[in-house]
C-alpha cells in the first residue's frame, strides 16, 4: 500500500514536471519513508490514547527518531511488517510498565539509562561497521552520545515513573533490535 501510494504521488509529481524523471526513485523512496513515518506516529498515538500513555507514545517515537535512526539494527522486509513489529513492541512496553516501575526506584533510572546509552554506543560501532567508516562513524557516535545525554536529562526531569520506565524500555528495545540486526548480519556473512 505504501509503495503503491508513493509511486502514485511520484508519478503525479513527474507528470506535472515538478520532479525530473531521473530523480523518480529518490522521490518515491522519500515519499515511502514519509508515509511510513506518518502511519507509525498515528498508530503510536492511537495505542497511546487507548492505553492512556500518550506522553510515553510520543517519547517512544522520539527515541526511535533520534536514536534508532542512527544506531541501526534489525529491519523488517516490508512496511507492513515494520508497522506490526512497531505496534507489538510498543504494546509490550506498555504491558511491562507496571513491573518495571515496581522493580526500579526513581534514583536508579539515571544509572539504567546511562548504562543503556553505553551499551547502545558499544553495539552501535559493531552494528554499523559496514554502513559507515572512519570519521563518519566518529561523527555518528558523537550524535548518538549527545542524543542519549538529552534523553538522560529528560528522564531526570520527568516526574512520572511510568514515563521513565517507558523511556528505559524504549531504549532497551533499540538495544534489542541492534543485537538482533547484528546477529542477522553475522549469519549472512
Amino acid at each position: 500500500m505504501i509503495e503503491k501510494s508513493a509511486k502514485y504521488f511520484t508519478e503525479k509529481l513527474v507528470s506535472k514536471k515538478l520532479v525530473r524523471n531521473e530523480d523518480r526513485d529518490i522521490y518515491q523512496y522519500g515519499i515511502e519513508v514519509l508515509l511510513s513515518t506518518a502511519i507509525n506516529i498515528m498508530l503510536l498515538l492511537v495505542i497511546g490514547i487507548i492505553t492512556k500513555t500518550v506522553l510515553l507514545s510520543i517519547c517512544h517515537f522520539l527515541i526511535l527518531a533520534t536514536v534508532r535512526t542512527l544506531t541501526g539494527g534489525y529491519h523488517t522486509s516490508t512496511y507492513l511488517k515494520c508497522e506490526i513489529v512497531g505496534c507489538v513492541t510498543y504494546i509490550t512496553i506498555v504491558l511491562c510498565l507496571e513491573k518495571v516501575t515496581q522493580i526500579f526506584c526513581v534514583s536508579n533510572w539515571l544509572i539504567v539509562c546511562s548504562l543503556m546509552g553505553i551499551i547502545t554506543l558499544i553495539n552501535f560501532g559493531v552494528a554499523n561497521k559496514r554502513a559507515v567508516i572512519g570519521k563518519e562513524l566518529k561523527r555518528l557516535k558523537k550524535k548518538v552520545i549527545l542524543r542519549e545525554m538529552i534523553w538522560i536529562v529528560i528522564v531526570v526531569l520527568i516526574g512520572d515513573k511510568k514515563v521513565k520506565g517507558g523511556i528505559f524500555l524504549s531504549f532497551f528495545s533499540v538495544f534489542l533490535f541492534m543485537v538482533i540486526g547484528t546477529k542477522k548480519d553475522e549469519r549472512r556473512d
